[in-house]
């Protein structure tokens, strides 16, 4: 009778240390598609763009690695700003259309207000493509995207990061001015994925 019941207590601390390792396993594994995670992650923080988008996040060492590696559009932005869903919108549309697999997308807000120093090695990186700031500094401004291909920028766009100022996103984004940005995004779009690296 003794040895039963020490046997059913080595069988039930068996199934204890079982169902244990079993909710570390379960817990530790990220069972979604970290892929399709920030397309949604995307999407819920800026209305305007649809889940079937082309962003992937990326902290601030994942872009100036991209940056420096040569191949990569990247948009900066933050959902703040008041901008960035409806241009974010825009470069998705043709992004989308013209077969763009990828585009990093950079909230840069925190590390900007703390200056942080890979932050900076973005801002040196882009260096003369960026306007001062009303403090006289150089910095991001969002929404802003650079394209660069086989180590070159080819394409910063800022336009506008500055607008904001006198007019609301609503009234700036025209069926003119969308056309225009889309026209502009195309050519550049088609141009980064010719023959890149000699491919």
């Amino acid at each position: 009778m003794k040895n039963l019941k020490k046997s059913e207590k080595i069988i039930y601390f068996i199934l204890f240390v079982i169902m244990i390792v079993l909710f570390i396993v379960i817990g530790k594994h990220d069972f979604s598609d970290p892929e399709m995670n920030d397309h949604k992650k995307f999407a819920e923080e800026y209305n305007l763009v649809p889940e079937k988008n082309v962003f992937k996040y990326a902290n601030n060492s994942e872009t100036y690695a991209a940056l420096k590696n040569g191949n990569v559009i990247v948009l900066f932005g933050f959902p703040k700003n008041a901008f960035t869903a409806a241009y974010a919108n825009l470069v998705n549309e043709v992004a989308l259309e013209c077969k763009i697999d990828e585009i990093l997308y950079y909230d840069f807000y925190q590390d900007r207000k703390n200056n942080n120093g890979t932050y900076e090695s973005i801002v040196n990186y882009l260096g003369n493509y960026l306007y001062k700031t009303d403090n006289n500094k150089v910095d991001l401004t969002a929404p802003s995207m650079v394209v660069v291909k086989d180590g070159s920028i080819m394409y910063y766009d800022n336009e506008t990061s500055y607008t904001y100022r006198d007019i609301t996103s609503d009234d700036y984004w025209t069926l003119y001015n969308k056309d225009l940005k889309k026209t502009t995004f195309k050519s550049v779009f088609t141009k980064y994925k010719e023959n890149k690296n000699g491919k």
